[in-house]
């Protein structure tokens, strides 16, 4: 008895399973391509159907079915025939009842891009969600203004496409090269995705022909000497509220300053690290020292680390805090609405602009000429460090890079402004 059946075949080259109706006649067996592939964790062997953890699985397995029917159609004329068939010729009537005019669903790369969007927010990557959904607006915007249509297939997504797209981005947001390449390696890393769960066949991967490119920016970073200056700024009122002379008005720009000088200290404290800081990840030893453990945001490692004595002292300024009941050390966060990931990270982001526009005050009082925001920290850091005799394994270990190689090139720029600093002198 002749059997038919949807099944997935071997995948060659790493570009997902290709999808075959398999027909099984006389103890012989053909296949006819459906022109799909998936990745095989994403395939039912025995229900013959995607899972639902394939993106659109309701169209996929809707075409599947649809070509299955056919086939069976064809099936049942060659059976009611009263005629003997062979397989070849049970196969060329399956061919021809399942090739017509229609063809496979086309994949749409914006949709499929946003599902992306959609996961990486499922799974608390909300800045990467957002990031991504961005871009995906502007690649929208190119399409409608150049191309009338807010769509793109696979199959569309190509390197003279993207290329375009770059020139769009330049003249039409004035972006600059870097935000560019960060733009297009978003995209290359969907793709990427895509070629892996079987949506693209890594042959026709626009990125081959695409090169991203770069420009080379110099780290900003402060001084040990300009650090001074920061920490030296006079923040004092009087009994009655009124601002003492040479002192600055703002509490917030004291707190703004207390914070960043705290991040640097701190082996270069990330922004979002020092803004949620706990007071449970300080404590104090036999011998008096302070010592710092926690786990960084970004990449989940834990940190441990001597305070110095300047970071030690900032933290008794806000020994009221914990006296009081407070768990978090600094009040950076205060009023805000923290009950969910999301409203945490728009906390951080709305409290981390003002800061930002705060240090840039404090900076200019200073007489700072380096643009100054909690970005630096970790910087400068870096390049205090390196004034104060740390070896790149010092600074390996307190950055926490994995590689040396990834600690010598966060340092290069720092190195070379050091250079050019002396060259400057030499004449």
């Amino acid at each position: 008895m002749a059997k038919l059946a949807v099944v997935a075949r071997p995948p060659k080259g790493g570009s997902g399973a290709p999808l075959y109706l398999r027909i099984s006649h006389q103890n012989s067996t053909r296949y006819v391509s459906l022109g799909l592939t998936v990745e095989p964790k994403h395939w039912n062997a025995r229900a013959g159907e995607v899972r639902k953890t394939f993106r659109d699985y309701n169209k996929i397995n809707a075409f599947l079915q649809d070509r299955l029917s056919r086939a069976q159609g064809a099936l049942v004329e060659l059976q009611t025939s009263g005629e003997a068939f062979s397989p070849v010729e049970l196969k060329e009537a399956v061919e021809t009842a399942v090739r017509s005019e229609e063809k496979p669903p086309e994949e749409d790369y914006i949709r499929y891009a946003y599902g992306l969007a959609d996961d990486y927010q499922r799974h608390g990557k909300l800045g990467t969600a957002d990031n991504h959904r961005i871009v995906l607006r502007k690649l929208e915007a190119f399409l409608k203004k150049t191309q009338r249509r807010t769509t793109l297939p696979f199959e569309d997504l190509t390197p003279e496409l993207l290329r375009r797209f770059q020139s769009f981005l330049a003249t039409e947001y004035g972006n600059s090269q870097n935000t560019i390449a960060k733009n297009l390696k978003d995209i290359r890393a969907s793709v990427y995705t895509a070629i892996r769960e079987g949506k693209l066949d890594q042959g026709r991967n626009p990125f081959f022909h695409v090169k991203i490119k770069e420009e080379r920016t110099r780290k900003q970073a402060l001084t040990l000497e300009e650090l001074r200056r920061l920490e030296a700024l006079e923040f004092k009122w009087g009994r009655h509220g009124g601002r003492r002379p040479g002192a600055l008005r703002s509490p917030l720009l004291k707190e703004v300053r207390d914070i960043f000088v705290f991040a640097v200290y701190a082996q270069g404290m990330r922004w979002a690290d020092v803004a949620l800081l706990d007071w449970k990840a300080i404590r104090t030893q036999p011998d008096g020292s302070v010592r710092l453990g926690y786990t960084m945001r970004k990449n989940k490692k834990f940190v441990e680390m001597l305070l110095p004595g300047p970071a030690v002292q900032l933290l008794e300024q806000y020994r009221h805090r914990k006296d009081a009941g407070e768990s978090r050390i600094f009040p950076a966060l205060d009023g805000e609405s923290m009950e969910t990931k999301d409203e945490i990270r728009k906390a951080l982001g709305r409290k981390l602009a003002l800061y930002n526009k705060s240090l840039k005050a404090l900076a200019k009082r200073a007489e700072i000429d380096t643009r100054v925001t909690f970005h630096i920290a970790r910087h400068s850091f870096a390049n205090i460090a390196l004034e104060l005799g740390f070896d790149v394994r010092d600074l390996n270990a307190a950055l926490q890079h994995g590689t040396l190689r990834t600690t010598e090139i966060y340092i290069e720029d720092l190195k070379q402004s050091k250079l050019d600093e002396k060259m400057r002198r030499f004449g």
